[in-house]
């Protein structure tokens, strides 16, 4: 029979785990009270600073331009993917068109488009500079981009154990961009930049695409401004839903637009934007229109290896595969379809692009390694293409003196 000497030790061991596990429970729940309460700082200061940039008292710029006249009837349009730092690659394909013509990128073309990263490269290609010429060449914006990419996609290290790496709040706070962006370019307004520049959004409040642009519209009907500043709308640009967090851009006016996203969501290659866009603005015309990629995906797998995948592996992929089949499809709609009087939207339609053996991270990576990867990609691309962009500088150059009369190129060599 058990004496009480004998239960002395189990109470005793009893009791300390009892006391351990209390203690171990007790510090699960400050340290989440902790974690919960911290990241809410974090967010809610990212919020404040972000409310703070887009609601300033704002002027109405007295420079609101309709589009400049084009007495020929044969429009130039650059098209440029999304891609978030991948934007070297195109970059470097510019690079080679620029030297190839002896032009500037916008000086060559009438109406230059982009989705995301390509929005912001269109926007950053037409600043104005001091003597009225583009403020920057492709091959400038090169370092420049290297810079503004480590602004946009820096993460500091509290705020990425807050919000567990991008899992439970957006990857990248953005905090201070803005205020980054206007003392690189200063506060420009859409309306002084040296061309027509047209890039999607998405306005979620709306539900509806939102077109941000640099010339007016006649038609009030298509939903966008020329109302912006340009430190705004490159914010605007670059709000990949889970990504950044959400913004609410306020116009010259002091008007908000309400909850504006990224056009990647819908729109990766914005073929259909563009043709969208420049006919609006120059309704009627013909188009010739050079469209350059990012790296579209290279990915092709077989039913073995992807059998076992649950959405962690297909999320990434899929993502991917969205962007490369609206690639395809926007491609083959500018070149096959027609307008309703019969004119093809495209008459002359050049697609520079090719598979990078990257992954999704590759689009935000800012490391030294992965962006000295992508402009040696952005590199080769435009040698394999040397032979393209070469007659594309000889069209544009002819288009621009008025001589419209050109060999129709439909397709990239490469291209089904």
């Amino acid at each position: 029979m058990p004496t009480s000497h004998d239960k002395t030790p189990r109470r005793v061991a009893w009791r300390t785990l009892f006391r351990g596990f209390a203690g171990v429970t007790i510090l699960i729940v400050i340290m989440l009270a902790i974690f919960v309460f911290g990241r809410q700082r974090v967010v809610t200061s990212a919020r404040k600073q972000l409310a703070a940039a887009h609601t300033l008292k704002r002027t109405i710029s007295p420079h609101n331009k309709v589009a400049e006249a084009i007495d020929r009837d044969l429009l130039s349009v650059l098209v440029l993917d999304g891609g978030g730092i991948r934007g070297l690659i195109t970059l470097e394909i510019l690079a080679t068109l620029e030297e190839a013509s002896g032009q500037r990128t916008a000086e060559l073309f009438d109406v230059l488009t982009g989705t995301s990263t390509g929005g912001i490269i269109a926007v950053l290609l037409s600043l104005p500079g001091e003597d009225g010429r583009p403020r920057y060449s492709a091959k400038e914006l090169v370092n420049f981009y290297r810079s503004f990419g480590t602004d946009v996609f820096s993460v500091p290290g509290f705020y990425s154990a807050f919000t567990l790496n991008g899992i439970v709040g957006p990857k990248f706070p953005r905090i201070g961009l803005r205020e980054k962006i206007v003392n690189r370019i200063g506060d420009v307004h859409m309306a002084d930049l040296v061309k027509p520049v047209w890039f999607p959004s998405y306005a979620d409040t709306l539900g509806l695409p939102f077109y941000f642009r640099s010339r007016q519209v006649p038609s009030s009907e298509v939903p966008g401004s020329d109302e912006y500043y340009v430190a705004d709308t490159l914010i605007a640009a670059t709000t990949v839903p889970g990504i950044f967090m959400p913004v609410q851009v306020s116009s010259t006016d002091g008007k908000k637009v309400g909850l504006i996203l990224d056009a990647t969501t819908y729109a990766p290659n914005p073929v259909i934007s563009a043709v969208m866009g420049a006919s609006n603005l120059y309704p009627g015309k013909r188009m010739y229109m050079v469209s350059i990629g990012t790296g579209g995906s290279s990915s092709k797998n077989k039913v073995s290896q992807v059998s076992d995948w649950g959405l962690a592996q297909w999320l990434p992929h899929v993502l991917q595969m969205m962007a490369h089949a609206d690639t395809a499809f926007e491609s083959e709609f500018a070149i096959d379809d027609n307008m309703p009087d019969g004119m093809p939207i495209c008459e002359h339609f050049y697609r520079i692009d090719k598979p990078f053996e990257g992954s999704w991270s590759s689009w935000f990576d800012v490391s030294d390694a992965n962006m000295d990867s992508l402009i040696a990609f952005g590199k080769d691309v435009a040698t394999e293409h040397d032979s393209e962009i070469e007659q594309i500088s000889r069209d544009l150059l002819n288009i621009r003196n008025g001589k419209v009369e050109l060999v129709k190129k439909s397709k990239s060599e490469g291209e089904p």
